[in-house]
């Protein structure tokens, strides 16, 4: 399904890094870009590449958890390969749910297995959830159930 946003939207990156989503969307798509991170360093480099970009004033990237987001409310909110590293899933899922407009959209861009695995599988997914520190690393059943119990429609 195509996401389609309202003039002068509002759009919270989930866990942003850099923020290299924003600088490459903001300026196709318009509307007004918030990011965040745990990571001063990575808020710094960030906000660099807005200036340079001349994106000041619809760009911002702050030093703040997804699980508590910003006051405000948000046409798009998205999380790309960061919503895993979350303690509580479903309750990070709620918070941001929490945050959208009617009608608004949430999307989770995340590795997530499909189901049950064999035992070796297993492993080397318990190996992966410990160094890329996810320490729930929900199915894609369990973000499902997450989406639909913070009655969100899943697409």
């Amino acid at each position: 399904e195509d996401v389609t946003l309202p003039a002068g939207f509002r759009a919270l990156d989930a866990g942003c890094g850099y923020g290299a989503t924003m600088l490459d969307l903001a300026p196709r798509l318009g509307g007004a870009w918030l990011g965040l991170t745990l990571s001063p360093e990575q808020a710094a480099r960030g906000m660099a590449a807005v200036r340079a970009q001349g994106l000041d004033g619809r760009v911002e990237i702050r030093v703040a958890s997804f699980d508590a987001p910003p006051p405000g409310r948000f046409h798009l909110i998205y999380g790309i390969e960061s919503l895993i590293h979350s303690a509580d899933p479903a309750a990070t899922i709620r918070n941001l749910a929490s945050a959208l407009e009617p009608g608004g959209w949430l999307v989770v861009v995340d590795d997530m297995p499909k189901g049950e695995m064999p035992a070796e599988a297993r492993r080397r997914f318990d190996g992966f959830r410990r160094f890329w520190r996810a320490p729930v690393a929900p199915t894609r059943a369990g973000w499902r159930a997450a989406l639909e119990g913070a009655g969100l429609e899943v697409t």
